[in-house]
């Protein structure tokens, strides 16, 4: 049986899911902008900017929901820690 004083693993999965949420939007945009720097001459070679930046918006913003619900986990464990 786990101690009662132990980290919950939902928070510790939350906290993973928000960091890699957050690190492939940044990839993601690190990525068009790699993309469009060198292919700035030729008609095609573009990417499709609004669906690609929506992609980044939402990875994004998942990351953030999912960070705040770690935050609030996190906050409730230490309340309970207190109370015992």
């Amino acid at each position: 049986m786990s101690s009662p004083n132990r980290l919950p693993r939902h928070i510790i999965w939350l906290s993973l899911g928000a960091l890699a949420s957050l690190a492939g939007s940044g990839a993601i945009l690190a990525g068009i902008s790699a993309v469009t720097t060198t292919g700035a001459g030729q008609p095609d070679a573009g990417v499709n900017a609004l669906g690609v930046y929506f992609l980044v918006i939402a990875l994004g913003l998942g990351g953030l929901v999912l960070a705040a619900m770690a935050g609030k986990e996190l906050l409730d464990f230490r309340r309970q820690l207190q109370l015992r």
